[in-house]
């Protein structure tokens, strides 16, 4: 018996023509992308009284006003609250040091290995705009300059929103973001992550406005889209991963909006050709550029397909902190960023990431199925990627994978949102929304009363910081140490500390990273700072010792090792567990200080 292709194939097309598409799609013709045409629009002004007046003609509109709130409060508050005793981590201390190197003409700054992985070009305009003000405090800017960044990822998510669901969707989406501490801690101080999520999240709404507007190609999207990408890269090499997204998701566009039994059509064929002439013009463009202003990144010789990998690339392992184990940060295991992300990620998002799995349905209906392709995609393939790498870095925690947080919150939202559409009912709709604001109440008291230490956040589900507490690293970030030590320097003012002079300085040793620096820099005519390991601290010769559980086990933490010390005079507290302990050496002669109890908020 011979096998009849035609036939087979026949029967195949009828199967297809079933169950995935429509009958009426196989009447219309293959997609046809063309240029817009160029049109010189006169400007029209029109000052007629119904744009200037407040009114609420739907159940929408209120949403609108008070997403314009909240993005207009967040822009305030936003760089006040960095400005406000923000720490300083040990990436910015490297990132600055190695920018007054180059401006100091250091020619063997440049080689360094791991800044070479990234365009520095945030960092050489907020030292330059720090020089011109405040010569003597850098880090100032760079934290108002990462709050802006925030609050831009912030309107870009609310946007996204807003483009795929409703006005209530993007207010909804920006309050989630704001309220997830980990996101705004991060946000007051670090200017490498936190821009990188924007370009990031921008990247991929300019993606989706391209989607919507295809198949006209209009020239500013495709401007917009290789500007994104480059600013992406200009932070880390890593950005490249976005240029294979386009690669990926642009033929998957075509495939979905496009009859496949005119596959082998002339005009099918050439319209498909011409998605990857697009998506293949847009990585070539990007390259160049990217070579031409970055002529020191490694951008040019890496493949957007191992772009992640080179994010944390040529640094040295660090230990950390995770399940109540010291681990090396390149010996994670593959749970590790799903892990940290379940336990601080706030319970109320969680729970909107749940309904999305159960209201995926009618999020595709309303926001087109390649939408959400490229918004799951673009989120789970870097924790898939890291799982599948296991001598990938990750430090501080999953900064440098913060970029696909606001993804998280997207999808988390169109859950919400999906649910509030599919239920309808006014009277239900509202106790749904005064839940959600219930359970945003939780996050909320961390980023009022915690701060600065707002970072420092576990999830109800993990127990809060109780639970955490020697199981895994409060602080990667370090925002702790600006706040210990100018708290050690007031408690050191108020009592006999200027009897000591030049010859006569008080040694202070910490297990802090070398950032303390900064907070001492005025006080170094008496105070002589120094730096070793928690556990090589008898072998120093100091007067006082501030101590951070950085490499700490879980042993020493969760049985107060810690703080079994009989010369600890004073601590920092949050939510009753110490972040911060001060030991005095009292076999020394030092300054005398009483018995207190510094508490943090």
């Amino acid at each position: 018996m011979t096998l009849d292709f035609n036939v087979l194939w026949s029967k195949i097309v009828k199967i297809i023509r079933k169950l995935i598409l429509r009958s009426q799609v196989y009447d219309d013709p293959p997609m046809e992308l063309h240029f817009d045409q160029l049109r010189h629009k006169k400007l029209v002004y029109d000052i007629r009284k119904k744009y200037f007046t407040f009114s609420i003609k739907s159940k929408d509109d209120i949403y609108k006003y008070l997403f314009y709130l909240l993005i207009l409060l967040l822009l305030f508050l936003l760089p006040y609250a960095a400005s406000r005793q923000t720490g300083i981590s040990d990436c910015e201390w490297e990132q600055v040091k190695y920018i007054e190197s180059i401006h100091a003409g250091d020619a063997h700054a440049s080689d360094i290995l791991y800044m070479r992985n990234h365009g520095m070009i945030l960092d050489r305009i907020t030292y330059a705009i720090a020089r011109w003000f405040s010569p003597d405090a850098p880090y100032t800017v760079r934290h108002i300059t990462s709050a802006l960044f925030g609050w831009g990822t912030i309107l870009v998510v609310g946007l996204f929103l807003l483009r795929l669901f409703s006005w209530r969707a993007a207010f909804f989406g920006a309050l989630f973001l704001f309220l997830s501490p980990r996101f705004t801690g991060h946000a007051y101080s670090n200017l490498t992550d936190i821009p990188f999520a924007f370009a990031y999240t921008f990247s991929l709404y300019q993606f989706h406005r391209l989607f919507a507007e295809l198949p006209i190609l209009k020239r500013q999207r495709l401007i917009l889209i290789i500007l994104g990408i480059i600013f992406c890269c200009s932070i880390h090499v890593g950005g490249a991963v976005l240029l294979l997204y386009l690669l990926l998701l642009l033929p998957i566009f075509y495939f979905i909006n496009n009859p496949i039994r005119k596959f082998l059509s002339k005009e099918y064929l050439k319209n498909f050709a011409l998605t990857f002439v697009i998506g293949l013009s847009i990585t070539f463009i990007t390259y160049i550029i990217c070579w031409l202003i970055y002529p020191e990144n490694q951008f040019f010789t890496v493949s957007p397909s191992l772009a992640l990998s080179q994010m944390t690339a040529n640094r040295l392992p660090i230990r950390q902190l995770f399940e109540g184990q010291l681990i090396w940060s390149n010996q994670a295991p593959p749970h590790y960023l799903v892990k940290y992300l379940f336990i601080t990620t706030p319970l109320v998002i969680l729970i909107c990431f749940t309904l999305f799995i159960f209201m995926i349905k009618t999020a595709v209906k309303k926001a087109r199925l390649i939408n959400i392709i490229t918004i799951i995609f673009a989120f789970i393939y870097p924790i898939l990627y890291f799982a599948n790498h296991s001598n990938l870095n990750v430090y501080e925690g999953i900064a440098q994978y913060m970029f696909i947080y606001p993804l998280l919150v997207i999808i988390a939202t169109s859950g919400f949102e999906s649910l509030l559409q599919k239920v309808d009912d006014r009277y239900t709709n509202v106790v749904i929304v005064g839940a959600s604001m219930f359970l945003s109440l939780l996050p909320f008291r961390n980023l009022l009363l915690n701060h600065p230490y707002s970072i420092i956040y576990f999830n109800e589900i993990s127990g809060g910081i109780h639970n955490a507490y020697g199981q895994y690293e409060l602080d990667p970030h370090r925002q702790t140490n600006r706040a210990a030590c100018e708290n050690f320097l007031k408690i050191l003012k108020e009592r006999t500390l200027r009897e000591y002079n030049d010859d006569s300085k008080i040694v202070v040793c910490t297990n802090g990273n070398k950032a303390c620096e900064q907070f001492f820099r005025n006080d170094t005519a008496y105070i002589d700072l120094r730096f070793c390991d928690f556990g090589q601290r008898h072998e120093q010769n100091w007067d006082y010792f501030i101590s951070f559980p950085y490499k700490l086990s879980g042993y020493q933490l969760k049985n107060g090792l810690w703080l079994a010390e009989e010369n600890t005079f004073d601590s920092v507290m949050l939510e009753r567990m110490p972040i911060v302990v001060y030991f005095k050496n009292v076999e020394k002669d030092a300054v005398p200080v009483n018995n207190t109890d510094t508490t943090g908020k």
